[in-house]
């Protein structure tokens, strides 16, 4: 959970009509709180941290 909230801190979006070299163009939607259903393994306030959660592990 923690790496989860991580990467979802960490990840940025471009601002409608923004460049990457203007002035405060990034949007940061994961910088919120989590909540966790543990039963369906999905966070359910943000679709966004979803994409990071694999039920695969690798085998040995």
């Amino acid at each position: 959970m923690g790496n989860l909230a991580v990467r979802c801190y960490d990840y940025k979006t471009l601002k409608p009509g923004k460049s990457p070299d203007g002035w405060a163009p990034w949007d940061y939607p994961g910088r919120i709180r989590l909540d966790w259903d543990s039963k369906n393994m999905r966070v359910t306030n943000y679709d966004g941290a979803n994409q990071f959660i694999a039920r695969e592990s690798r085998s040995f």
